[in-house]
Parts: structure tokens; C-alpha cells; sequence
């Protein structure tokens, strides 16, 4: 599960839900209370692989910075 709590959290709920139509498992974006929460459902190495994907390309839509995964995941 992915939490995005910013301002502009509602209006990136349509991005983040274009970015999980490439994604392999079931999965879903959300607003509750001003919070985007995006989630994922099925095999762990399929979850992983749409996660990071999704991760680096939100990276990208929300900041405005290259499509990578935050410095954390590249350990």
C-alpha cells in the first residue's frame, strides 16, 4: 500500500489510477479524506514489480522529477 498525503492529493487520484492500468495484479487508487491510497493484490514478485513500477512513474507525475525509484528502494 502507497499513501500520498499532500494538497493536491484529490487531483492526482486520476493519474495515480492511469498508472495502474499497466500493472499485472489487481489494484486500486483511492481518496479518504484528502488521502490517495493506491494498493496492490497478488503474487509477491508480480506486486513488487508493479509497485516500483508505479512508484518511479508517480515519482514522476507528482514532483516533477525523473521516473526512478526513490534513492530507499535502490539499496
Amino acid at each position: 500500500m502507497v499513501l500520498y498525503v499532500a494538497d493536491d492529493a484529490a487531483k492526482l487520484l486520476d493519474a495515480a489510477r492511469a498508472l495502474l492500468e499497466a500493472s499485472e495484479t489487481r489494484c486500486g487508487a483511492t481518496i479518504v479524506n484528502g488521502v490517495l491510497i493506491v494498493r496492490w493484490f497478488g503474487a509477491a514478485a508480480a506486486v513488487r514489480r508493479s509497485l516500483t513500477a508505479y512508484l518511479a512513474a508517480f515519482r514522476a507525475e507528482a514532483a516533477g522529477l525523473p521516473a526512478r525509484l526513490p534513492r530507499v528502494w535502490s539499496c
